[in-house]
């Protein structure tokens, strides 16, 4: 799928898979996507899909 803030392709995640990958609650991943840090895409069905690239930028805290 086509992630607007990359402009490319990428791979899409759950929330639970991007939370695991990050070794962070989902409570964490929440705040990451509040603060535009990880991008989130909404699906056609309303289900909420995680840019994968984005959760390796070092857009992030350090140490998290």
């Amino acid at each position: 799928m086509h992630c607007l803030a990359c402009e490319r392709e990428v791979e899409l995640l759950t929330k639970a898979q991007a939370a695991e990958l990050l070794d962070v609650g989902a409570p964490v991943l929440d705040l990451f996507i509040s603060a535009g840090q990880v991008h989130a895409i909404k699906t056609i069905s309303g289900n909420l899909r995680i840019c994968k690239d984005s959760l390796f930028a070092g857009n992030r805290p350090v140490g998290v």
